[in-house]
């Protein structure tokens, strides 16, 4: 766990005839802020701005007690007292996290992104339908997915393998196993990594949250990638489109001088009925057989 810690104390204790008295004396951040504290006689007459904390309360998800406890020990530093929360919550996440780790996850979002010749997509699972729907699980999913997205483009471009995939569609797919992403950085987090952020959300959100399923997909620069996501809860987020269902369809047109938002417009379409009808297999014969001519017809 010590690779983990937000921040770090130190603590003196002094004596007197009323018991023993402790004073901390500040939390450095790993980002390089350092958080004053009050003493626990001064924050007892400390008195809370209700406006910062009505807003603390409304930008952290935290309850009323540890909002005011927040405010109390940084002076009504707002700044400061969200520092020392978001520590907080990444400490509280992981105590929950490993009591919660035996419960069922059977619902959540699928978390779907496209980015010119990549893809990701990503399966986040949560207890009820109900913390699905809340806007600090969405945010989950759709920053796991921007790191899964960020992942892929280093594995590109650290073994070259784009050049290893011209007129290979059936070869694009990789699946990133979920430890090889958790100490994936957060985009524009401070360094926090995918692992802290779940645990910071089980702390806030109280369910056990796991990481399912992340697939990546790459292709030519030539090629088209297509994405839909189905409800009943729809939305998107940072670039992100996020549903109960997801797909992804890499298509190559035949001719170089394709109507591209035509191919593309295809491939929206097939990532829908890949996710309305699952089909096992794209074949040449059989009951899901592609006609000759089929494509070329549905981009004209």
């Amino acid at each position: 766990m010590a690779a983990f810690a937000m921040a770090c104390s130190k603590m003196c204790t002094t004596s007197s005839a009323f018991g023993t008295r402790f004073v901390l004396s500040s939390i450095r951040i790993n980002q390089g802020l350092t958080v004053r504290l009050l003493s626990s006689k001064q924050q007892e007459s400390m008195k809370v701005d209700k406006s910062l904390l009505s807003k603390l309360r409304k930008e952290t998800g935290f309850g009323f007690t540890k909002c005011m406890e927040s405010l109390k020990l940084c002076n009504n530093d707002y700044n400061a007292a969200m520092t020392w929360l978001e520590a907080e919550a990444v400490k509280q996440g992981w105590e929950k996290a490993t009591k919660l780790q035996g419960r069922a996850a059977s619902e959540g979002l699928i978390g779907v992104m496209v980015d010119g010749n990549f893809g990701a997509m990503v399966e986040v699972n949560c207890e009820t339908d109900f913390v699905a729907r809340n806007e600090l699980f969405v945010d989950l999913v759709s920053k796991v997915t921007n790191a899964a997205m960020v992942k892929r483009k280093k594995i590109v471009d650290q073994n070259q393998k784009i050049n290893a995939f011209a007129g290979e569609l059936e070869h694009l797919r990789e699946v990133i196993p979920e430890h090889k992403l958790r100490n994936e950085e957060i985009l524009n987090s401070g360094g926090e990594t995918v692992a802290e952020t779940v645990a910071r959300t089980i702390g806030k959100l109280g369910e056990n949250i796991k990481i399912n399923k992340v697939v990546t997909m790459t292709t030519e620069v030539s090629n088209v990638i297509g994405s839909y996501v189905h409800g009943p809860f729809v939305t998107s987020l940072g670039g992100c489109s996020l549903g109960r269902y997801g797909g992804i369809v890499a298509l190559k047109p035949k001719q170089g001088d394709a109507d591209l938002n035509s191919v593309l417009h295809l491939a929206n379409r097939m990532a829908q009925h890949v996710v309305g009808m699952n089909p096992k297999a794209i074949t040449q014969d059989g009951s899901e057989a592609v006609k000759d001519g089929e494509f070329e017809r549905c981009v004209t």
